[in-house]
C-alpha cells in the first residue's frame, strides 16, 4: 500500500525545509560569534584603554579588499563595563578580562563605524574604524547608523 502524501501534507514538509535553510543571515550574521567564517573571514582585535580612558587602543582597523565577514573581537582589560558594535549590531556587555564580539558579513571595501554602545562611552571617543579595503567609498551602508552609542541598548 504506498499511497502518496497527500497534498497538504507535503506543501508543509516543503515548508519546513524552506523556512530552515532560509535562516542564515540578512545583514550582520549572528552578532556575537567569535570564531572566523570560512570563505575569506578575518578577525581583527580591539582592546578598551588599559588606563580607563574611554577609548580604543587604536583608533583603525585594516583588512584585506575582498574581504566579505569581518569578526571584531573587543578585550575589556579594566572594571568598567563595555561592548563592541556597529551599526545596529552589538556585542555582549563585558567586565575585566572578557571579550565582546561581533561579526559583520556580506560587507563591501569601504569603511564601517565601531564604537563601545554603553551610553556615553561613544561620546566621550570610545570609537574606531574598520577599513575593508582601501576605504574608498560604497561600504559605509548601515553601520554607521546608531555610532552615537548612546541610548536603546538596555546598559
Amino acid at each position: 500500500m504506498n499511497r502518496p502524501l497527500p497534498l497538504p501534507a507535503l506543501a508543509a514538509a516543503a515548508t519546513l525545509v524552506l523556512a530552515a535553510a532560509g535562516c542564515g543571515s540578512g545583514y550582520g550574521g549572528g552578532g556575537s560569534s567569535s570564531s572566523s567564517a570560512s570563505g575569506g573571514g578575518k578577525t581583527v582585535s580591539l582592546s578598551a584603554d588599559p588606563g580607563g580612558a574611554l577609548k580604543f587602543d587604536k583608533s583603525k582597523v585594516s583588512v584585506d579588499s575582498g574581504t566579505k565577514t569581518v569578526t571584531v573581537q573587543l578585550k575589556n582589560p579594566t572594571a568598567t563595563p563595555h561592548a563592541i558594535a556597529s551599526g545596529s549590531q552589538k556585542g555582549q556587555l563585558v567586565s575585566k578580562g572578557g571579550t565582546s564580539s561581533i561579526t559583520l558579513t556580506g560587507l563591501k571595501d569601504g569603511t564601517y563605524q565601531l564604537y563601545c554602545p554603553v551610553p556615553g562611552h561613544a561620546a566621550a571617543g570610545m570609537k574606531a574604524t574598520l577599513v575593508v579595503g582601501s576605504g574608498g567609498s560604497g561600504g559605509s551602508g548601515d553601520s554607521s547608523s546608531g555610532s552615537g552609542g548612546s541610548g536603546g541598548y538596555g546598559y
